[in-house]
This record gives structure tokens, C-alpha cells and sequence, in this order.
């Protein structure tokens, strides 16, 4: 990349943050959608909504911090009424279920433009 800092320099590093963080989304979008398959296939099972919840709130804490505010933003209304029912005693599987099929597509979105490349991109897909 040209006009890089000088490595080791706080610009260089910030870089290199920024970098691993976008390099991570294409991750992040993988377990969010494994997961929501998961539950899709067997609406009891509460684990994959804990997973998708712990993600999205993982997103919603860093994805401003890197420059994604909307991406944040997603992932904090994914996270907020999942956090909620899964903290009753008895959650409603059939909210969580409407939860994620109306919230999810739109993140799983976000973060298929956030990738950088089309590489990481077509390997979203």
C-alpha cells in the first residue's frame, strides 16, 4: 500500500487494527449465519441464540471504534431484544425467531459490504 507510516509508528499500528478488524467481519458474518441456520433448523435450540447475541453485542461494542457506526448499530438491534427475552426465565422461541429473521438479514448485509475485498466478499455468499 503506498504511503504507508513508518512500521511500529501509532498511525502503522492503528492501520494494522483496522485491518485485522475487516479481515475478522468475514468471520463474524460466517458464525452469525451458522448459527441463525442453526436455530432456523430447531427452534429450541437456545445456545445458537445465545451465539448470535454474543456476536451481535461483540459488533455493536467495536463496530463504531473501527468507523461503522451503522454496522453498530445493526448489531445493537440485534443484540438488545435478544439479550432481553433470553434473560427470561422461559424465553419465547417464536419471538426470538421473528427477532432474528426480521433483524438479521439487514447485518448479515452490513457486514457483507463492510469486507473490503471481493474476494472475502464472494466467500460471504
Amino acid at each position: 500500500m503506498a504511503n504507508r507510516p513508518p512500521p511500529g509508528s501509532l498511525k502503522s499500528t492503528m492501520e494494522e487494527l483496522h485491518d485485522r478488524y475487516l479481515a475478522s467481519l468475514a468471520d463474524r458474518h460466517g458464525t452469525l449465519n451458522r448459527l441463525w441456520t442453526r436455530f432456523k433448523r430447531n427452534s429450541e435450540d437456545l445456545d445458537a441464540v445465545h451465539g448470535i447475541q454474543d456476536e451481535a453485542h461483540r459488533l455493536a461494542g467495536t463496530a463504531g471504534s473501527y468507523g461503522f457506526p451503522d454496522l453498530g448499530d445493526l448489531a445493537r438491534a440485534v443484540d438488545t431484544p435478544l439479550r432481553g427475552e433470553l434473560a427470561r426465565p422461559t424465553p419465547d422461541a417464536a419471538f426470538l425467531a421473528r427477532q432474528c429473521d426480521q433483524l438479521l438479514p439487514a447485518l448479515l448485509d452490513a457486514l457483507r459490504r463492510a469486507v473490503p475485498d471481493q474476494d472475502s466478499a464472494q466467500a460471504l455468499e
